[in-house]
């Protein structure tokens, strides 16, 4: 029978998958339209488009930030469906939409920040070369091979060496340091408190500090400098502590600027006193020996997480819209943006020790790996069946936290297939750490209890 003479009957299975998606595909168009419409700020603004419009102009239990997306919603529909128009007495949105075009974010660097950015061109070039070097030599291949080898026998061996009350709140962050040879821990909770315990024997408090009022949202004491203790909170404060010859921090400096929670704050591997903060109002801000040098417009609604390139040239940045953005420190420019990075929001960003990728956790369960040369996402892992709260890197492993009440290790080299998982927790947990090898761990949790384990090998 020739082809022409052929008669095709119709499939109604087929006919429903083509329908099904020919849907799919107009929503992720409308989605995308209206991620790209430019909506008025202005609440009154927004009232009067949508009285325009013939559209109710509140709903019940409806607020600001309801309504502008609403209107969004209509805006990109009109788009689509190519019937924009102007509403009578509209001229104001206009106006406020042109200026939003036409609007420039530029940040007027002084002698300081010209300074730091020098230094900063020459470390990381440096840094850069002799990792480089490394790699290209393969000096030292047998031993880092035996190094990640050590690093997945003390991660499967770990055992449950401590555990202790941390405060009359739940935890929220939490660090690990060494300071004369012995280990501690820094614990931040939901009352602003700060607390210093012993890592080692009875775990007993060591130290409080008063430095906030609001939940603390991170703790950190940098690996290259044991002696600073960096803490943020939702007071819309940051603080810089200094250990002294007693082993007590004291606070050295405080960095006010941000308008609301600083979600995280970061000290430069390689200048000390060089520090980065991000804020929920949508700014990165970096501070030099307490002063602010420069305040950077980030394009996320929320910084949650910052973090820094083991060169020192990079700094990343994750959002809880779930954008996360890598920045060149030397110039100021965003040089990767990858603007769903997660579904839920990224809350936590760590950058791998050999310098070639960056991990995420968020808010989807799932733990991203990014490769910063390709500049795209090279492994995505199921990592969770809750938010993953946390990760870190450990060398040449990397330890995930989430709300589903486990801590999990990844095999950096081994193809980020699992090694270990750490359950039993009575709550979820909010905040990990771990050594610069991988062989001690330690977890904040939400019924107000820290946890330490250690696979240390005798």
């Amino acid at each position: 029978m020739p082809p022409e003479a052929m008669e095709i009957l119709p499939n109604r299975a087929l006919a429903a998958a083509r329908e099904a998606r020919e849907a799919k595909l107009a929503k992720f168009e409308a989605e995308r339209v209206a991620r790209a419409v430019l909506v008025p700020t202005s609440d009154a603004t927004v009232r009067e488009n949508l009285r325009a419009r013939g559209m109710p102009v509140c709903l019940f239990g409806e607020d600001g930030h309801d309504r502008r997306e609403r209107l969004r919603g209509a805006l990109a529909h009109e788009k689509l469906t190519g019937q924009e128009r102007v509403p009578t007495g509209g001229g104001e949105v206009v106006a406020e939409v042109e200026e939003l075009r036409r609007e420039e974010y530029l940040t007027e660097g002084g002698a300081e920040l010209r300074k730091v950015r020098a230094e900063l061109v020459e470390m990381s070039v440096r840094k850069a070369g002799e990792r480089l070097a490394r790699e290209r030599g393969g000096v030292g291949r047998r031993a880092a091979r035996e190094r990640e080898e050590r690093a997945v026998r003390c991660v499967r061996r770990m055992e449950v060496v401590a555990s202790q009350v941390g405060g009359e709140r739940p935890l929220s962050a939490i660090c690990l340091f060494e300071a004369g040879g012995q280990r501690r821990v820094v614990t931040g909770g939901w009352g602003g408190g700060v607390r210093v315990w012993e890592g080692e024997g009875r775990c007993e408090e060591v130290q409080r500090l008063a430095l906030h009022e609001g939940r603390v949202s991170a703790v950190c004491v940098p690996r290259e400098w044991s002696d600073v203790l960096l803490t943020a909170a939702a007071d819309g404060c940051a603080a810089v502590s200094a250990r002294g010859e007693e082993g007590k921090f004291a606070e050295r400096a405080r960095l006010k600027g941000h308008r609301g929670r600083v979600g995280d704050v970061k000290m430069h591997p390689g200048r000390k006193g060089l520090v980065v903060s991000g804020g929920f109002d949508g700014e990165v801000r970096v501070w030099d020996d307490g002063r602010e040098v420069m305040r950077q417009e980030s394009g996320h609604e929320a910084v949650y997480r910052v973090g820094f390139h083991p060169d020192g040239g990079l700094m990343g940045s994750g959002g809880l819209e779930g954008g996360i953005r890598m920045w060149d420190l030397r110039s100021g420019r965003a040089v990767m943006t990858m603007g769903k990075a997660h579904a839920g929001g990224v809350l936590g960003l760590e950058f791998c020790a050999d310098g070639q990728r960056v991990v995420t956790g968020g808010g989807d369960n799932v733990v991203r790996v990014w490769d910063l040369r390709a500049g795209k996402c090279e492994k995505t892992v199921a990592a969770h069946r809750g938010l993953v709260s946390a990760v870190r890197c450990g060398g040449d492993v990397v330890f995930s936290g989430s709300f589903d009440r486990s801590v999990k290790c990844w095999g950096v080299k081994r193809g980020w297939s699992l090694i270990a998982a750490v359950t039993g927790f009575e709550e979820k947990v909010t905040g990990v750490d771990c050594s610069a090898g991988g062989e001690v761990l330690v977890a904040a949790c939400y019924d107000k209890t820290w946890k330490m384990w250690s696979g240390v090998e005798d």
